[in-house]
């Protein structure tokens, strides 16, 4: 065919003078002024710009799975998801701590299921907010993977289409740029919505072991003391029923809370006996 060609300075085939190595997907911009140069393993996943001057990542590169997008969206959590985490961490303690005041008798039975009722009306509303933003998350990174799988597709036929001859280099350059912004923001994307999934079950971060092992020791002892308080008068069994599934239901959930936590801190290096 006549074609023009070049060496690749990653995979030393020599291939079409195009954007990018048909083999390697190397970019092949200014392989003929780079040949006789030792190229690094960073400098491999790199491409000029638009000027030919600085070095930056190569998006549709399989290793480049990390850019300044990505870092900066990393821990950018959405400001619902962070006041509705807030507000169950908020109201989950208070619970348990009502609830040992019932069992010291510092409270009246009346009065104790007119704050209990509130705080548990309000969880629940919390917690069916939580599962609405968790779902729209999960549909959202499902469709954002479905793009990008998309994309990617469409970059590489374009790659392959320009490499075999059927236009040249520069209407591959024409057209390659949408594509692979598109490509850089939903790889920043990605990170991002699984952190909000992360974060929205992810119960009191913000406590420290010693303080959540505190609060299962207390939902632990009034969860026992429940017969002694309806044999005593104090609160009916009907109360006592509800209660005790409540608190059940709460040291399970502190058995995953208490296991992130441990490890977590481990890693830190707080953890001691």
């Amino acid at each position: 065919m006549g074609e023009e060609t070049v060496i690749c300075s990653n995979c030393n085939r020599e291939v079409p003078k195009t954007l990018y190595c048909i083999y390697c997907n190397a970019p092949l911009f200014k392989a003929e002024d780079t040949q006789s140069k030792t190229i690094t393993e960073e400098t491999s996943m790199t491409k000029p710009d638009g000027d030919g001057g600085n070095a930056q990542e190569v998006v549709q590169s399989p290793s480049s799975v990390k850019s300044a997008a990505e870092e900066e969206h990393k821990v950018e959590l959405e400001p619902e998801a962070q006041s509705i985490i807030e507000e169950l961490e908020k109201y989950l303690p208070l619970k348990i701590k009502l609830l040992s005041r019932l069992c010291d008798g510092d409270v009246s039975e009346e009065v104790f299921t007119k704050i209990f009722d509130g705080y548990q009306s309000k969880i629940d509303q919390l917690i069916q907010l939580r599962d609405q933003k968790t779902a729209q998350f999960i549909e959202k990174l499902g469709k954002d993977k479905e793009e990008l799988k998309e994309a990617e597709l469409k970059l590489e036929e374009l790659q392959i289409r320009c490499a075999i001859g059927e236009f040249d280099g520069a209407e591959l350059e024409g057209k390659a740029p949408d594509l692979e912004k598109k490509i850089r923001d939903l790889k920043a994307e990605t990170p991002r919505l699984e952190a909000q999934l992360i974060y929205l079950n992810s119960l009191l971060q913000g406590k420290s072991l010693k303080e959540i092992l505190e609060l299962e020791n207390t939902a632990k002892h009034c969860h026992k003391s429940l017969n002694i308080l309806v044999d005593t008068g104090k609160i009916s069994r009907k109360t006592a029923e509800i209660l005790s599934n409540d608190t059940w239901t709460v040291l399970k959930s502190f058995d995953s809370i208490i296991g992130d936590k441990k490890r977590e801190e481990e890693k830190l290096g707080k953890i001691s006996t």
